[in-house]
């Protein structure tokens, strides 16, 4: 159905009257195919930051690695912060879940390691206090790293890739 209406020249950044639009709509519902069609007719996720971050903050919290993973797939602003300006690498380094935080650095990079939210704490920070040992190690390493020096957008050398790190539960593990 998408690539006939595609094919008949329908609008893939059309917005309802809500502000919605298609593509927001595919990653919400977990339309894979329909997010590759839309993408390849040249949609653009556009939201405004604070959406933005809720929609990546709220993947990272609720343990939803697929949505995560289509939210950077569409282009969603990956160091997009909240009102706090907390990060969604900051959830994940609270949460003590590493395979978010992976997933989040390769996406964003290094720039994504030295956000500080409102009362001053970097995403290391956080995973410290929460006793992340795992995700300050990565942090750390990450952090030492040049973005060319350990693969991509600043991985360090011997870490898995966002797609190694996948896992196949459909959920984040600690």
């Amino acid at each position: 159905m998408t690539s006939a209406l595609l094919g008949a020249g329908a609008n893939a950044n059309a917005r309802d009257t809500l502000g919605g639009s298609p593509l927001a709509e595919a990653i919400k519902g977990g339309w894979d195919s329909v997010i590759d069609q839309l993408l390849a007719a040249g949609a653009v996720l556009s939201a405004p930051t604070l959406t933005a971050a809720a929609e990546l903050c709220g993947a990272v919290f609720e343990g939803d690695a697929p949505r995560l993973r289509r939210l950077l797939r569409a282009g969603a602003p990956v160091d997009a912060a909240d009102y706090d300006m907390r990060t969604a690498l900051h959830i994940a380094a609270s949460e003590g879940s590493l395979q978010a935080a992976r997933m989040l650095v390769e996406a964003g990079g290094r720039g994504m390691l030295a956000k500080v939210d409102r009362w001053g704490n970097r995403p290391v920070d956080d995973a410290r206090r929460a006793g992340a040992a795992p995700v300050v190690k990565f942090l750390e390493e990450a952090e030492a790293v040049s973005p060319t020096a350990g693969g991509a957008a600043g991985i360090p050398a011997g870490w898995p890739s966002r797609a190694a790190a996948s896992g196949s539960t459909g959920s984040f593990g600690s």
